[in-house]
């Protein structure tokens, strides 16, 4: 992730303006639709166009995960307390300072690690497990999004056979707002 051809070097590198990273859940049975996970700091607006746009142009509906909703199909996910707790154990049982995360701090690493200091980017080579990201400390951040795109159980004819409509409405929304 953090080698100079890992993901998050490669979009830093980049100093594009947005970055939308692409998933699809595994998740439970009863869990289905579309997710769009949006910065802690940022104004949702744009994430929520995104969602009711994918929405309009194919037949996914928004996802019926409450955890960390913010508004239909818009999500936010921060580190817990119990999550910060694991990871200053973790930290100490490894022998390592632990990382500045608090409950502002975003949970997803594709939205964290690319936006610098704006969105808490913390992994500097303390933890051996991970090489340093070169970025962590910049002010100079890319506004990042992750789209889930349905659950791999539940939605994954609609995402294969709808690709274009998400497409539609990925780029109507950016068009909306940039």
């Amino acid at each position: 992730m953090y080698d100079e051809d890992g993901r998050i070097t490669i979009a830093c590198k980049s100093r594009a303006k947005l970055m939308i990273s692409f998933h699809i859940n595994n998740g439970v049975k009863n869990l289905n639709g579309l997710e769009i996970y949006s910065p802690s700091k940022s104004n949702l607006d744009f994430a929520k166009d995104m969602a009711n746009k994918i929405k309009e142009y194919s037949s996914i509906n928004y996802s019926n995960n409450n955890s960390f909703k913010k508004a239909d199909g818009v999500y936010v996910r921060n580190f817990t307390k119990s999550v910060i707790k694991d990871f200053e154990n973790t930290a100490n049982r490894k022998g390592y300072e632990p990382y500045n995360i608090s409950l502002d701090t975003p949970y997803l690493y594709t939205i964290r690690e690319v936006g610098g200091i704006a969105t808490g980017a913390y992994v500097d080579g303390r933890n051996k497990l991970y090489s340093k990201n070169e970025y962590y400390n910049s002010n100079q951040g890319i506004e990042s999004y992750q789209i889930e795109l349905g659950y791999f159980k539940n939605d994954l004819n609609i995402i294969q056979n709808e690709k274009e409509n998400y497409i539609r409405g990925i780029v109507e929304a950016i068009e909306n707002n940039f």
